[in-house]
């Protein structure tokens, strides 16, 4: 069984990433709150779903495991709900029906980052662990939001949940990982 040493966030902040999370903050202000942008769904600087043709395509089990890592806690399918009544209004141009939405989807104590730039750059390496083939579920075992492995019904539990099963989300082009995921 591949081992995989647990590292604190401030362990995994190598210099590759941490350098492309710099440039992204420099090409754009940080989200301090889940919002939409011509883009699509954005926190931070990472994008949770983009829009193309006019729609919002998002992979639901990735948003909600991103937001859990982004807000420590585990964010429930209801969310998803929150997020399309978000979208609607969106299109038809009601901003704040859209952002009310929004406020709802997130959990009321941490309707904003205390520290936004610490919160970005865990959401940032997250959206880069899933890029590189991370399981959601292992995802939220390893930033402690879940316990057990055994409710992914595709966990391997001998592999560490990486796309190769070498445990490195890290190594290698992340042009992935960029936050427009």
């Amino acid at each position: 069984m591949a081992r995989v040493e647990r590292l604190a966030l401030s362990e995994v902040m190598l210099d590759p990433l941490l350098e492309k999370f710099q440039q992204c903050c420099r090409e754009r202000i940080p989200e301090r709150y889940l919002t939409f942008t011509q883009e699509g769904l954005v926190l931070g600087v990472t994008t949770l779903a983009k829009f193309a043709g006019g729609e919002l395509h998002m992979d639901e089990d990735r948003v909600l495991s991103l937001l859990s890592v982004a807000y420590g806690e585990r964010f429930l399918q209801r969310t998803i709900g929150y997020i399309l009544a978000a979208e609607k209004a969106y299109k038809c141009g009601d901003n704040v029906i859209a952002s009310m939405h929004l406020a709802l989807a997130t959990p009321r104590s941490n309707l904003a980052w205390g520290k936004p730039s610490e919160h970005a750059y865990r959401l940032f390496c997250a959206d880069a662990m899933l890029a590189k083939g991370m399981r959601s579920q292992r995802l939220l075992k390893h930033f402690s939001l879940v316990k057990d492995d055994s409710t992914d019904s595709g966990y391997d539990q001998n592999t560490d949940g990486s796309a190769d099963g070498s445990g490195d989300y890290f190594s290698g082009d992340s042009s992935d990982s960029s936050g427009d995921s």
